[in-house]
């Protein structure tokens, strides 16, 4: 029996054990900054099946962390040596659940109906996770060694610093590997190649602070109302980085940057004037911009539009990046790592594998890997949103293909 027949007969017979293992994984709460309990329960199963796990802390940038530092794991099963190594990523932590009340069957409830599994993170990325434990368990079962070095990895942070990221490049004992495959949040059929930089930012702008009956400054130093001002202007300004960016000639896979004010924050009295109102959002930077031509630009808006406002002339916004800035990247199709994939997914969906350019961004790229490509979890939906939910159909195949490519980039021992 060749090492795909067996694996792939492997897959076929854990089906069952593998659903029940999500659905358990999706019925632990996840929190903001308190994925704890389900980094270890990922672990401890890692460990069962024979690979040690090394867990991290990561910094816990800008968000409350009421159970302490966010943690991330990393593991290793080491290969026979000479062959290349493998890095397999997914991330652990969500967006926020939002109104619960609006879940069909809540937010952590693992719910099977009509062939999906539903939950936050059920398809960014919380079975991405699994999908790694499930590999190793198959490779496992198999008493198979690659030739060379197939690593996990588990981040938290993802979706607003990238902090746990930052925490394992920072230490020693991170892996450089050969090729890094993100199991992140794509459609079926589909991969990621290219995503944009990306830059968050705030825009804090003054308040004189006071009661409105004793001063003359409730409207022309209201920093809610310059906010408003502020905000309209904002949208010219997406406007001209679009025109910029359309003048450098981008590549045209890649979608038109964006520019988005996504929150406003102010806290006062009811009957003050603010002391301060902050502007906060995202804007993703298109090559061959760089980041750097993307802040100037903004600072320069900025420098324009403040000065005929009175109040904002003599009190300046102050702009504040970070902290997430992650660089844009791109690998080209014909790379012996995504020619690799796109057959290894052919052979088991019966399809042709899409690559896309997109406007997001994934921690990965700050692994600074030459080959990285963002594949699976396979269909799903509503991910950013209610009842979040993962294709279950998409489950065999994606494992069957991600097995393949670990045998043929790893080379199997023996």
């Amino acid at each position: 029996m060749t090492f795909n027949q067996e694996f792939d007969e492997r897959v076929d017979a854990s089906l069952n054990r593998y659903t029940i293992f999500l659905q358990r994984l999706l019925q632990i709460p996840t929190p903001r900054m308190q994925e704890h309990a389900c980094v270890h329960f990922l672990g401890e199963a890692l460990e069962r099946v024979g690979v040690p796990v090394v867990y991290f802390e990561g910094p816990g940038l800008g968000e409350p962390t009421p159970a302490g530092p966010p943690i991330n794991l990393h593991a290793r099963r080491r290969g026979s040596g000479g062959g290349r190594s493998l890095l397999l990523e997914a991330h652990m932590d969500t967006v926020p659940t939002g109104d619960e009340s609006k879940w069909t069957q809540g937010p952590w409830s693992g719910a099977i109906r009509d062939g999906r599994i539903y939950g936050r993170g059920a398809h960014d990325d919380r079975v991405g996770t699994a999908l790694l434990w499930m590999i190793a368990d198959l490779l496992n079962q198999m008493r198979t060694a690659t030739v060379g070095d197939l690593s996990f990895l588990v981040t938290t942070e993802e979706e607003y610093s990238c902090g746990g990221m930052q925490a394992y490049v920072e230490r020693i004992d991170r892996v450089r590997p050969d090729a890094h495959l993100a199991l992140d949040g794509n459609r079926t059929h589909y991969c990621i190649l290219g995503h944009a930089g990306v830059l968050d930012f705030r825009i804090r702008l003054a308040g004189p602070w006071g009661s409105i009956f004793q001063r003359d400054l409730e409207h022309e130093a209201n920093p809610i109302e310059h906010a408003g001002l502020l905000i309209e202007r904002l949208r010219e300004f997406e406007i001209r980085l679009r025109e910029r960016v359309k003048s450098l000639k981008p590549d045209p896979r890649w979608p038109e940057p964006k520019f988005v004010v996504t929150q406003v924050d102010s806290r006062s009295w009811f009957s003050n004037v603010p002391e301060q109102c902050v502007i906060g959002g995202m804007c993703n930077v298109i090559p061959p911009m760089s980041i750097a031509q993307c802040k100037t630009m903004l600072g320069d808006f900025l420098d324009e539009t403040c000065p005929p406002i009175p109040w904002l002339a003599d009190h300046r916004p102050e702009l504040v990046w970070g902290p997430l800035e992650i660089p844009a990247y791109a690998l080209e199709e014909s790379a012996d790592f995504y020619q690799m994939l796109a057959g290894c997914h052919r052979e088991c969906f019966k399809s042709a594998l899409q690559p896309r350019y997109i406007g997001g961004w994934g921690d990965m790229r700050l692994l600074d890997c030459e080959n990285l490509i963002f594949y699976g979890p396979g269909g799903g939906g509503n991910d950013h949103n209610y009842d979040e939910y993962y294709e279950l159909a998409d489950l065999a195949p994606t494992l069957k293909t991600v097995g393949r490519l670990v045998a043929r980039w790893c080379g199997i021992h023996g």
